[in-house]
């Protein structure tokens, strides 16, 4: 069980320096994913008890980018910045704490892309509306 958790170390400190890695900031988390693996701070102390889900979360950063993409291509419009949707179960999942960080790994498999879209488009309606 050792030799996986040293695996995820040492890929996950040459990982996050990528141009590929994004990037993603809220007022309680700074997410990083590249691929299979992301890390996430606490910006606030309070706030680390919530670190496996917002692991888990940046996870699926890149899938919940691509449906971005995908409704807003079909619908030639573009979506509000913070309104993101994704149905996603995540296997295999490891997670390791490296200084400040809590850096994971797990597979996502995505649910159909049917219900991706449809789950973003009521999200972004919603926002959209409250917002008038």
């Amino acid at each position: 069980m050792l030799a996986p958790i040293v695996s995820l170390a040492l890929v996950a400190m040459a990982t996050f320096d990528s141009e590929q890695t994004l990037k993603e900031q809220s007022g309680f988390f700074i997410s990083q994913v590249n691929g299979e693996y992301a890390r996430v701070m606490a910006t606030k102390p309070n706030a680390k008890h919530a670190l496996e889900k917002a692991c888990r979360h940046a996870l699926t950063l890149p899938y919940r980018n691509q449906v971005r993409e995908d409704l807003a291509k079909q619908l030639s419009i573009k979506l509000p910045e913070k309104v993101s949707f994704i149905q996603a179960t995540i296997s295999d999942y490891q997670q390791e704490k490296q200084d400040q960080w809590l850096t994971c790994t797990g597979k996502v498999v995505t649910a159909d892309d049917d219900t991706n879209l449809a789950g973003l488009a009521l999200r972004a309606a919603w926002k959209v509306s409250s917002e008038e």
